[in-house]
């Protein structure tokens, strides 16, 4: 059986974004507060196996447009705006 990476247990539980980078919670489907990493990085927290982990706003984005190919070796995701 794979190992599900946090990324794929968010969406799983059915946290989404939309293409603004707003995420909604499944639960209230309220909008969340995000947080910015050290990085520049925004993300949220999401319990998995009873543990809170960082999820990245853009990789949750991602891998809801394209699944299990961001995991690939080499995968990239293009920004609009060129990043």
């Amino acid at each position: 059986m794979k190992k599900l990476k946090s990324v794929e247990v968010a969406y799983e539980k059915g946290y989404r974004v939309t293409g603004e980078g707003v995420v909604f919670s499944p639960f209230s489907n309220r909008v969340l507060s995000l947080m910015e990493t050290t990085s520049g990085y925004h993300c949220f927290n999401c319990k998995v196996n009873g543990v809170s982990y960082p999820i990245p706003v853009h990789r949750l984005l991602a891998y809801q447009k394209f699944g299990d190919r961001i995991f690939e070796e080499g995968m990239q995701v293009r920004h609009l705006d060129g990043n």
